[in-house]
């Protein structure tokens, strides 16, 4: 190409060159544009997944804290019926002893041979019981008056006391 040709060219080739780095410059500008809405998008959706995570952390802590608490008061209420139960099993092996001393001491016996027949009526029969006491029958009656059965019965009859123990 002469010289000619092309200086009468330049002033088209520079007008293109410019028009060619304005409109690169506007896509630069556009992605720029593009690129942060994009990072503040981001930002604001991780933030969003950074609060909800959190509260969803809060209601799991909560759930979490709610069953140990749960778990606490059972192995608590657990503990207290033990020794309530315990109690109990000595209460009843002190009565049973008591008992039995005083049956061994022959005064108890009779005492509850004639109970059983003032249940049952004078024509009621009276054999021993296996843990001591007499057992009474008359016909399809019965009145125990075991060792075992007189426990009971006097435990049943503090019951209302006993509890009074453990309030």
């Amino acid at each position: 190409m002469s010289t000619a040709v092309r200086e009468a060219l330049e002033p088209l080739r520079r007008a293109i060159l410019r028009a060619a780095r304005a409109y690169a410059d506007g896509c630069r500008a556009d992605a720029a544009e593009a690129a942060g809405g994009m990072l503040r998008a981001a930002r604001a959706e991780a933030e969003q997944i950074r609060l909800e995570a959190r509260a969803a952390g809060l209601d799991d802590a909560a759930v979490l804290s709610a069953a140990e608490r749960a778990h606490t008061r059972r192995a608590a209420r657990a503990v207290v019926l033990a020794a309530r139960r315990d109690t109990a099993e000595e209460l009843r092996r002190r009565v049973s002893a008591a008992l039995r001393a005083e049956l061994g001491g022959g005064c108890l016996g009779p005492a509850l041979a004639d109970r059983a027949r003032a249940v049952l009526g004078p024509q009621a029969r009276i054999e021993p019981a296996g843990d001591g006491g007499v057992i009474g029958t008359l016909g399809n009656r019965r009145a125990d008056c075991s060792i075992a059965a007189l426990t009971e019965y006097a435990i049943a009859r503090q019951a209302g006391r006993a509890a009074e123990v453990w309030t």
